[in-house]
């Protein structure tokens, strides 16, 4: 059966929104602990900090590479609602197909776990059951919607990127902004006459450890000059001020790995 132009929007218009919030990190890391609270708005592509001067027009952001979702909730789900909320979910007529996948630098898994609908399959709980702080993953879930104006429900989709994190996520004691400010700043001598498309859009991964400690840290996706991308880990790894390490539902601290976005603010 074939569609016509207002059927291909429809279905067209939730991919653009996944795909904006798969290359864009969420809310920026917190300068004082979070509060355990519901997460709204899930789908909602989030924009951290830029540095918008003439002079130096790349974006900086520090975050889960994802929407961080706590791994005592997916521990406890039992339906998608439980973690995504459902505001995407009341006018879904029927579920065609929900696949779980890995995502490693946001890549997918070529090995996925479906479930029949929104009801999490014993193959989806286990694979929370084993994650860790940092697991990336995405759910690929297609169903048929009822829209007002149509007699028939009509087939949509909705790709949600998501990052495991700890019930209280890590935060830089002197702030985000001084932390943004300090990697602009530090790192303009390099970049200063460059335009924003003379660089990619890179990602430097790191983990804040159990003592407050900078560790592991890696470029995920090179910015095309690697001069920037040593100077960024140096700045990262010699970071002056403290961080508070994450906790767990317990309150026990623990590791958590954080992203550095820079760059141009593309793919």
């Amino acid at each position: 059966m074939k569609m016509n132009i207002r059927q291909v929007g429809l279905i067209a218009a939730p991919l653009l929104i996944a795909g904006l919030a798969f290359f864009y990190p969420q809310e920026p890391v917190k300068s004082k602990a979070p509060e355990l609270k519901p997460i709204e708005n899930i789908f909602a592509p989030a924009v951290g900090p830029l540095a918008l001067e003439e002079e130096h027009p790349f974006y900086y952001g520090v975050d889960n590479r994802f929407k961080g979702v706590p791994l005592h909730r997916l521990q406890a789900a039992v339906s998608l609602e439980d973690f995504l909320g459902d505001g995407y979910t009341f006018q879904v007529a029927s579920y065609q197909s929900v696949k779980l996948y890995e995502a490693t630098d946001g890549i997918l898994s070529k090995e996925f776990y479906p479930s029949a609908n929104n009801i999490l399959s014993q193959g989806q709980k286990d694979f929370f059951a084993q994650a860790s702080y940092g697991t990336d993953f995405n759910f690929d879930i297609r169903f048929l919607e009822n829209k007002n104006g149509y007699e028939e429900p009509i087939a949509d989709r909705v790709t949600p990127y998501l990052t495991v994190v700890p019930a209280i996520e890590t935060y830089y004691k002197p702030g985000q902004d001084e932390l943004i400010r300090y990697l602009r700043e530090n790192n303009k001598a390099l970049t200063m006459g460059l335009k924003e498309q003379d660089l990619e859009a890179a990602r430097i991964r790191f983990t804040i450890s159990t003592q407050g400690t900078v560790e592991d840290v890696k470029v995920i996706r090179a910015s095309g000059l690697p001069s920037v991308d040593l100077n960024l880990i140096n700045l990262i790894q010699n970071l002056p001020g403290e961080w508070e390490p994450a906790r767990n539902v317990k309150g026990e601290k623990v590791a958590q790995p954080l992203t550095l976005f820079f760059g141009n603010r593309g793919c």
